[in-house]
């Protein structure tokens, strides 16, 4: 209907038939995209291997199809069922190989044959901590196995090709090449990072530099690297016919090149969005009459083609940073650069290079504040001097993978000069600013100002600067109000965070936390839920006893504190550390919950359950059932 349509349109201007023509097409596109979400999603599938998983051990085959990232005690790899239970099966799942295990068996397209048992992912134990199991939800991996090297019943090489797993083979050698080669270790994740994105053994303090500088995009290949690695190949296209006598086979060498770095990189939403629009720019170009003008809908092109393969990719923080930068330069860009204009050409060129930073920082605003919390104040500097210094550990790195091996001492001096560059502005208050408050609210309401802003400059109405700045007055009232509620409750929040203690003492004024976590398991565990209750800081501080007019609890940290239960007599006991109160003492004051927090074992914590069950005590435990939030 929509083709028949399209094509009596064609042949005239009756607004009857052209309007005919729009109301199918997005009838089309709205049915397709139903479509497509159903399509993707793997339990739509008779064959899901999910609607067969119980909690017992099953036998199943797999083929590997990521290279496999080493942690303390696993080799976590994602893998593609092939057989479950004797019967053909399909979807994806997270294994985990328990060390030790031979990692050289765990290379992309190897099969698997194991017998173990599948569990679903675990939802978040804390307030607003990071949602894994939302995260790989919308990679479309539902389940978890743990395997030993007892339940693998065979390893083998999986008979048919697969380009995915060539251009997987292709990244192992690459990484292989620079980790085994005369780069030191840094340099080595530096250069895997920039030319394969895979940058999995990248230490955390390394990845919170290069985000509080701004620059942590370098690190994740994007559109980025694949611009840079087009105008290298353009480059040498150029010098090598210089009267551009081949075109045509020129494009096709370039655009061959460029597609096995996709495929190399993984096939990853900000690499494929970079890939697509060069293509098309550049046969554009070739065979068709384009103009700058058309970037915008070349760029919607490209997301429509994502999107369609992949529906999921809208959650993909990668994917909307990298179109939202991308759109950011083509609005912001040109009016920033008209900003300022100077005697001299190249001050012009780094002012440009200033342009781009802005207008991508300007446009990622709305999603780096509300998934990220955290601002950081140099970017532009940090940008105009890293990212120069990565395109040459790119093409340096490119050189070293073709035996240049001098060049070696090079890439290692760039790699430090680049460390100690974004470790420059980590510091929190001087770098970057930290824990800022702002949710999906705030970063709706960013995103339209901004959009009625971009109109305003361009139309210059009335109506628009009205529009404007009532919708910053929308939205400093609903921070107003999001503050007081947060602030206008009083509450003891015990965390899960394993095997540490992590309590929380919340009054309308102050935050005082008893918290001895790392750097890296407090961002994770704790951060979010610190930064959304908007107090300028918190008090860290030893917490033991607490008391209101609700309720008083005491927290016993070591077998001394088990003598302070019956001086205080409190009505919540929180037992943390392996600390088993006695039975007598448990009768005599008779606590309305015993809470064991993260900190016991299993041993511990069935110890006190049997003890609380005689006296027909509640026992409340963060192991096994997350967080606990009382009043106070």
């Amino acid at each position: 209907m929509l083709s028949i349509v399209y094509l009596l349109s064609r042949k005239t201007t009756n607004l009857l038939k052209n309007t005919l023509f729009v109301i199918l097409s997005d009838l089309f596109l709205l049915v397709s995209g139903f479509y497509g979400c159903y399509h993707y999603h793997p339990a739509n599938y008779h064959n899901y291997y999910g609607h067969y998983v119980i909690g017992n051990n099953q036998n199943w085959i797999a083929e590997i199809n990521e290279l496999p990232v080493e942690k303390e005690k696993f080799y976590k790899a994602t893998v593609t069922i092939q057989n479950f239970n004797s019967a053909n099966a399909q979807g994806k799942a997270l294994v985990y190989f328990k060390k030790p295990f031979n990692r050289q068996q765990l290379t992309p397209g190897t099969c698997v044959v194991v017998n173990s048992k599948f569990q679903n992912l675990k939802d978040p134990a804390n307030p607003n901590e990071f949602n894994y199991r939302l995260f790989m939800e919308n990679k479309n991996i539902y389940f978890q196995t743990f395997v030993d090297s007892s339940d693998v019943i065979e390893i083998k090489k999986a008979k048919s090709f697969s380009l995915i797993n060539y251009g997987l083979e292709l990244k192992q050698r690459i990484v292989t090449a620079f980790f085994d080669g005369d780069l030191t270790k840094e340099a080595a994740q530096l250069c895997s990072a920039l030319l394969t994105g895979y940058d999995d053994e990248i230490s955390t303090d390394i990845i919170n530099s290069f985000a509080h500088s701004g620059t942590l995009h370098v690190l994740s290949v994007s559109g980025l690297h694949t611009g840079i690695l087009f105008m290298v190949l353009m480059f040498i296209a150029g010098w090598l016919d210089p009267g551009n006598r081949f075109p045509k086979f020129k494009l096709c060498v370039v655009l061959f090149v460029l597609w096995g770095f996709v495929l190399i990189a993984g096939f990853s939403a900000p690499i494929l969005r970079a890939a697509i629009m060069l293509s098309l720019i550049s046969i554009g170009k070739y065979f068709f009459n384009y103009f700058n003008n058309a970037s915008i809908n070349i760029l919607a092109v490209s997301a429509f083609i994502l999107l369609l393969f992949n529906p999921l990719l809208i959650y993909d923080i990668g994917f909307l940073l990298s179109y939202s930068a991308v759109v950011g330069i083509i609005l912001f860009e040109p009016y920033l650069t008209k900003l300022f204009y100077f005697k001299y050409g190249f001050i012009n060129k780094i002012w440009q290079l200033c342009s781009v930073s802005i207008a991508a920082q300007i446009s990622t605003l709305p999603f780096t504040l509300y998934f990220f919390h955290q601002f950081p104040l140099w970017f532009v500097l940090a940008n105009l001097f890293v990212i120069p210094v990565c395109t040459l550990l790119m093409v340096f790195g490119m050189l070293y993978l073709l035996k240049l091996t001098v060049l070696s001492v090079l890439i290692n001096v760039f790699t430090e000069f680049v460390l100690a560059l974004v470790k420059l502005s980590n510091v929190s208050g001087i770098g970057y600013i930290d824990k800022i408050d702002f949710n999906l609210n705030d970063s709706v309401l960013l995103t339209i100002a901004l959009i009625l802003f971009t109109l305003f400059v361009k139309q210059r109405t009335f109506t628009l600067a009205i529009s404007f700045l009532l919708t910053i007055l929308v939205w400093m009232l609903f921070s107003v109000i999001q503050s007081y509620q947060a602030k206008s409750f009083s509450n003891i929040l015990v965390y899960h965070t394993g095997g540490e203690t992590v309590i929380d003492v919340k009054n309308k004024t102050k935050l005082f936390t008893d918290n001895k976590l790392n750097e890296n398991a407090y961002n994770f565990h704790i951060k979010n839920n610190h930064t959304s209750y908007n107090y300028p800081n918190d008090c860290s501080t030893p917490i033991t006893y607490i008391a209101s007019d609700k309720s008083s609890v005491l927290v016993v940290k070591q077998e001394s504190d088990l003598l302070l239960i019956p001086f205080f007599k409190p009505n919540i006991l929180i037992v943390t550390n392996n600390c088993i109160p006695n039975e007598a003492v448990l009768e005599t004051v008779m606590p309305d919950r015993v809470v064991c927090d993260g900190s016991n074992a299993m041993k511990t914590l069935k110890a006190i359950k049997k003890l609380c069950f005689g006296l027909k005590i509640p026992v409340y435990s963060t192991k096994e059932n997350g967080f606990l939030e009382l009043p106070l």
